[in-house]
């Protein structure tokens, strides 16, 4: 007598809930992804526009010049860093309150 072998006609249950579990968990991975990234460009732009406001601010004051160089030389950033940013935004993201 030989070996028989069963064929079962339904698939694995479990097989197909792990998929399912594994789709959702990389669904979810990539949209955490995506808010982080969107959180990460707001900060940059949170902290472009407090430079942009405390230099202002020094220029205001036009006693006050080696202030306005020291604070300058503090917050420099690449310019090809912040026109990037700028360019780049996600969908909905504005500089203005």
């Amino acid at each position: 007598m030989g070996d028989q072998v069963v064929v079962d006609e339904q698939p694995d249950q479990s097989c197909s809930s792990g998929s399912n579990d594994t789709r959702l968990i990389s669904s979810t991975v990539k949209s955490l992804s995506n808010k982080m990234s969107k959180l990460g460009y707001l900060y940059e732009l949170v902290c472009l526009e407090s430079v942009q406001d405390i230099i202002q601010r020094h220029k205001d004051n036009k006693h006050n010049k080696r202030s306005l160089e020291v604070a300058t030389q503090q917050t420099e950033y690449p310019r090809s860093s912040l026109s990037s940013i700028l360019r780049h935004r996600p969908e909905g993201v504005t500089t203005q309150p």
